[in-house]
């Protein structure tokens, strides 16, 4: 039988420091969980094709990453992944196992490949 979930057939790093709830919603959703990592090698597990997402509590400045504001998870987490399409799947797939705080299915997490552009064009804010 097919694995039909989300996230069927991608593969995900999770960082060693991300409780068991993330995990069982990733295996939910029919991800391949490749292993665990630590949160600063998550980035680059997803840079060098070792997976096309990674879940960690920190933000690394490669590959797409997006990293929710607090009401939308139980617990602070970043989703590193290949592209943004990917991050938002993944993401939208750990919003719908928080209960406690739900988010409206219909909602993305991430900019939608239209508006790229537009907000490429837009000029940089200026260093704090």
């Amino acid at each position: 039988m097919t694995a039909t979930g989300a996230l069927a057939g991608l593969r995900v790093a999770v960082a060693d420091t991300m409780d068991d709830d993330v995990v069982s919603a990733l295996r939910a959703a029919h991800a391949v969980i490749v292993g665990t990592v630590a949160p600063t090698r998550s980035g680059r597990v997803v840079a060098d094709g070792g997976a096309e997402i990674a879940v960690t509590p920190d933000a690394p400045a490669v590959a797409v990453c997006v990293t929710p504001t607090a009401a939308a998870l139980p617990c602070r987490l970043s989703v590193v992944a290949s592209d943004l399409a990917l991050a938002d799947l993944a993401m939208t797939v750990l919003a719908a196992n928080a209960p406690a705080r739900a988010w409206p299915a219909d909602v993305r997490f991430a900019a939608p490949p239209d508006r790229w552009s537009a907000w490429r064009s837009m000029a940089a804010p200026a260093p704090c």
